[in-house]
């Protein structure tokens, strides 16, 4: 919305549930820079948290995931907003808490099997309360087979499918074993690559094509950070 008013669209309500547009003959050429997306930025910050990591992430901006980072600086996560990226800082034990996943500018739903994920290493016991969509847990069944110990029930609530949603119960450890798992959906397979960065041994990501629908180089960046990735083709 902010590129279509640059090149003179006539939009209202930006940043809020309604938005009004009125049309325009024609719209003229711009300059525009495109944000950082909000999940790759999501993604970087608890592979850090991870495994307690120091990185600079360019361009990024915290502004679009205020509910995100809120919560991760709960866990004990340092996030400081720099002149051109953000600092990111985990030297403690991850600590426990508790989300709620909900429309923005709530806890977004994509971001939940990155956060959920971190859970497994946590300190303490997190209750993690998916009302978006109720098969958003599969990453967990695979995360059980790496070691976490995890509960799954249906929840009293509904999601806006009108299926029942679902609380995942985490009861955090200190370590993961490496294993064979397997990605059914991209934020999923996100979810297992950070999780085998903090695994002890080698972990193998079946299906991990669905990485690359959201990612453009996600393992060429944390190799370049130091991670020990090899992609089969």
């Amino acid at each position: 919305m902010f590129f279509l008013k640059k090149m003179g669209a006539c939009i209202d309500g930006i940043g809020t549930r309604n938005i009004i547009i009125n049309g325009v003959k024609k719209l003229n050429g711009c300059e525009f820079k495109i944000m950082a997306d909000r999940i790759s930025t999501a993604t970087y910050i608890i592979a850090a948290g991870i495994t307690k990591g120091d990185i600079f992430i360019k361009d990024a901006k915290i502004d679009c995931i205020n509910a995100e980072v809120n919560k991760l600086l709960e866990c004990g996560l340092s996030i400081n907003v720099m002149r051109g990226g953000i600092r990111v800082k985990c030297n403690k034990q991850i600590k426990a808490v508790n989300i709620e996943t909900s429309a923005f500018p709530g806890f977004h739903t994509d971001i939940q099997p990155l956060f959920s994920t971190l859970m497994v290493i946590a300190d303490g016991t997190s209750v993690i309360k998916e009302t978006i969509l109720e098969n958003r847990f599969d990453h967990l069944t695979e995360l059980e087979k790496m070691g976490a110990s995890i509960k799954i029930k249906l929840g009293n609530f509904f999601c806006p499918n009108g299926k029942r949603g679902k609380v995942a119960i985490i009861k955090g450890k200190s370590s993961l074993k490496g294993g064979e798992v397997k990605a059914n959906d991209l934020r999923a397979a996100a979810a297992l690559l950070i999780a085998g960065l903090a695994a002890e041994g080698c972990t193998t990501i079946y299906n991990v094509e669905q990485l690359y629908r959201g990612y453009e180089s996600i393992d060429e960046d944390l190799i370049n950070m130091g991670a020990h990735i090899i992609r089969n083709q």
